[in-house]
């Protein structure tokens, strides 16, 4: 038999190692991760109150013509950025078209609804944040101060309509005992303040089911 030559027993002996660092390597079962990374813009959501109340104000006439303009320069700025979702309420929520479509006819105000489709519709999106734009007045719906989200996303505010003060009377502050005994008297301090009621008594109450605890009055000065 003809030997083999040098060349042919050099590439049979790394062929050989080659065969049998690859049996090796698959008979320890390895595990291979691949990693791939995906950047997107947040998700933000602008909601635009479209009832009749925006109007009915000493302001209208900038709703009705410049306010359109605005939002919709608003909303091109917003979007170099983020990943813009447009909607409009009154009674119930939509999709926002256009800033043109805006008419501020709904006789209804939900605020709650606004919320709740948001927290329904964005749970597993990248929601960096909700933006309403509304003159605060809501005659449908609870009040959205007491609606619990499901997810955790913020909520910010853009105020529309009157931004003169009212004429009102409010509680700013109750403090009181964290923990209280049965049959134990502890303290509560209210603090209430008035807006163009100056001369006028106001009456602080503090009830139970009904009932009156305490009473006081005091002159707005």
């Amino acid at each position: 038999t003809k030997p083999f030559s040098k060349t042919a027993i050099w590439a049979l002996s790394a062929f050989r190692f080659i065969s049998v660092f690859v049996l090796s390597f698959l008979l320890l079962n390895p595990l291979l991760k691949t990693t791939v990374s995906e950047s997107e813009k947040a998700h933000v959501v602008v909601a635009v109150d479209n009832s009749q109340s925006i109007v009915l104000n000493k302001d209208s006439s900038f709703f009705e013509n410049q306010f359109r303009s605005d939002l919709d320069n608003f909303f091109t700025k917003l979007q170099d950025r983020y990943q813009v979702e447009k909607l409009v309420f009154g009674g119930e929520v939509s999709e926002l078209q256009s800033a043109d479509s805006l008419n501020f006819s709904d006789p209804y105000t939900n605020h709650q609804a606004v919320i709740e489709n948001v927290d329904e519709t964005h749970g597993y999106s990248n929601l960096g944040a909700l933006i309403v734009a509304s003159d605060g007045l809501t005659n449908e719906g609870r009040n959205p101060l007491y609606y619990q989200k499901t997810n955790n996303f913020p909520i910010y505010t853009v105020g529309m309509g009157d931004s003169s003060r009212q004429r009102d009377v409010l509680i700013r502050k109750v403090r009181h005992n964290d923990l209280a005994f049965l049959g134990n008297t502890f303290p509560v301090e209210v603090m209430a303040s008035a807006n163009d009621f100056e001369g006028n008594d106001v009456k602080v109450e503090i009830t139970q089911n009904g009932n009156v605890l305490k009473s006081k009055t005091f002159s707005v000065s």
